[in-house]
């Protein structure tokens, strides 16, 4: 008899194969809170207990994949060492990650991105609009995150965009600068099943899989985070966001960018 999944309130749990799948699930837009990133904690703890997966894949549920920090709750609960524990224990999870992106991917939800080691993403949102991915940070009055001062900032073109000038980047054109994969069958309703399937296909289902998995893991992502210290680099960032977090216009700059999401 297989032992039941952990239950979260804000963030829902599947099995698919050896494929451990985290919905992303705090209504309406899935933004990230003090409560999310505990729930995200323990989640990863517990996906790393277990032996026999292959990858983890993280989604939304409804019409986004997150918008990112919930601003409000942060600016009254703003609890750095979750925040910093949850990133150093996504930045090093052990086994590939895999992003499914159903909708719009905001602030957090795109700079793990750059943490993630294969992207699948819905061109278009539920409303049949354009999907896209957005770091809004100089637009909000607010520092970049999660280690994209380096990933990003190093390189021209669309990670000026993305992290200068706050631009939204379509699905589409990131999949044409090879940052993700898409395909026009995958709608926010088909893309989840069509990613299960292809890393049944093209991972979970070939012999040693798991240790293939790792070896890449280790190999890449892992080498990766120490070759450019990006916990250092974590930490730095973390020290001007927590100057920013409850600064009044700031809050202001957040909650009007919000109102045009």
């Amino acid at each position: 008899m297989s032992t039941p999944l952990p239950t979260f309130h804000n963030l829902r749990l599947s099995l698919s194969s050896t494929i451990l799948i985290l919905h992303l699930s705090n209504p309406p837009t899935n933004a990230f809170t003090t409560s999310l990133y505990t729930s995200l904690i323990s989640a990863l703890d517990y996906a790393t207990s277990r032996n026999n997966l292959t990858c983890l894949l993280i989604t939304g549920s409804g019409n986004y994949f997150t918008s990112g920090v919930d601003f409000i709750d942060q600016s009254e609960n703003y609890n750095e060492s979750i925040v910093k524990q949850f990133m150093l224990k996504f930045m090093n999870f052990p086994i590939p990650i895999i992003a499914c992106l159903n909708g719009p991917a905001i602030g957090i939800g795109a700079t793990l991105l750059y943490h993630c080691d294969y992207i699948f993403g819905s061109s278009t949102r539920n409303n049949g609009k354009r999907n896209y991915v957005l770091m809004p940070f100089t637009k909000w009055c607010l520092a970049p995150e999660f280690c994209s001062s380096v990933l990003l900032g190093r390189r021209m073109g669309v990670g000026t965009e993305m992290l200068l000038f706050g631009e939204r980047v379509s699905i589409k054109k990131l999949a044409d600068l090879g940052f993700l994969r898409t395909e026009p069958k995958y709608t926010p309703k088909t893309i989840l099943n069509h990613t299960k399937e292809y890393i049944i296909n093209n991972l979970s289902s070939h012999v040693h899989s798991r240790e293939s998995a790792m070896l890449f893991v280790k190999l890449t992502r892992l080498k990766r985070n120490k070759d450019l210290r990006l916990e250092e680099v974590m930490n730095n960032e973390m020290k001007e966001i927590a100057k920013r977090v409850d600064r009044g216009e700031v809050r202001e700059a957040v909650l009007k960018g919000f109102s045009k999401l």
